[in-house]
C-alpha cells in the first residue's frame, strides 16, 4: 500500500536531520515531496494514469480542447484513416502548414489544447492517448497511486530537494545521483510492467514531453 502524505514527510524531514521550520517548512516539504511525484508520474507511464479519449475534428479548426486532468500525451491516431499522427514542435507546424487545411499529419500541445498540422479539412475521428495528471498529495488526497517500489525513488527525490532548499549543496548533489542511479536500475528492470504496474513512456524532448 503506499505511504500518505505524512509518512513522507516524517521520512523527508529525519533525512534532513529535523532542520527547523525557519530553515525548511512542512509546506515546503510537502511541495518537495509532490514535485518530486509529479516527476515520477512525468517520466513513467503509469498504469493507474493511463487515459483516452475521442474527438471529432471541425472543418477549419486547428486547436481542440484537452481532457481537463490531462499531464502529457502519449500518442494521437486518425481512426478515420487509420494513421498515427507524429508528435511535432509548434514551431514546425506553423512554418510547415501556415493556414493550409487538408488531412492532419501532425500534433502539439499548447495551453492546454491539442494543435493540429494541417489544421483539418473536414471531419476525422482522432483518438488521443494521453497520462493524467494525479491529485496533489495533501491532508485530503494523501495516498499516492504508485506502488512500493517507487516509494524509495519519490522520498530520494523529495530529500535531495530539500538539501538544496536548507542550503546544504554538497549532500543535495550526492542525494540527487543516488536518485539518478534509483530512476535507471528501476527503468532497466526486466518485467517492469508486470511487478510494478508501469511501462515506460517514450523517448522525453527538451521540455520533458513524449515524443511519440
Amino acid at each position: 500500500m503506499a505511504k500518505r502524505l505524512g509518512a513522507y514527510r516524517a521520512s523527508v524531514r529525519a533525512a534532513l536531520g529535523h532542520p527547523p521550520q525557519d530553515m525548511i517548512s512542512d509546506q515546503e516539504v510537502d511541495d518537495a515531496i509532490n514535485e518530486s511525484y509529479y516527476e515520477i508520474a512525468r517520466l513513467f507511464a503509469h498504469r493507474r494514469l493511463k487515459r483516452d479519449t475521442t474527438i471529432t475534428t471541425v472543418d477549419g479548426t486547428q486547436e481542440y480542447a484537452l481532457p481537463s486532468d490531462y499531464f502529457w500525451m502519449r500518442y494521437v491516431r486518425d481512426g478515420t484513416n487509420a494513421k498515427t499522427l507524429v508528435h511535432k514542435n509548434l514551431e514546425f507546424i506553423q512554418e510547415t502548414y501556415g493556414t493550409d487545411t487538408g488531412q492532419p499529419e501532425h500534433w502539439e500541445t499548447e495551453d492546454q489544447n491539442l494543435m493540429l498540422g494541417a489544421t483539418p479539412d473536414g471531419t476525422y475521428t482522432l483518438r488521443e492517448w494521453y497520462m493524467a495528471r494525479p491529485a496533489r498529495l495533501t491532508a485530503t488526497v494523501q495516498k499516492d497511486v504508485l506502488d512500493e517500489e517507487w516509494e524509495e525513488i519519490l522520498k530520494r527525490g523529495a530529500i535531495y530537494r530539500g538539501f538544496y532548499t536548507v542550503g546544504e549543496y554538497d549532500r543535495q548533489i550526492h542525494t540527487f545521483n543516488m536518485w539518478k542511479r534509483l530512476i535507471g536500475d528501476i527503468t532497466e528492470t526486466q518485467g517492469l510492467e508486470r511487478n510494478t504496474g508501469v511501462d515506460i513512456a517514450g523517448p522525453m524532448t527538451a521540455e520533458g514531453k513524449p515524443t511519440h
